[in-house]
């Protein structure tokens, strides 16, 4: 983590590698996501029980 300060410290003047790392993040942002997505619709357990877990909640 302190690795990650001190590089994110060292590219702050770099706008283009900051603007390439903001864009990465999104798309891992978006791959997590659909991942979790695809993992929630093959779970029958969940699909199952997904009229009772809104009510729960």
């Amino acid at each position: 983590m302190i690795l990650g300060i001190a590089l994110g410290y060292a590219i702050r003047k770099h706008k283009k590698i900051v603007r390439i790392g903001d864009s990465l993040i999104m798309w891992a942002i978006y791959l997590l996501l659909f991942l979790l997505g695809v993992a929630i619709g093959t779970n029958e357990t969940i699909l199952k029980n997904l009229p009772t877990l809104g009510a729960k909640a």
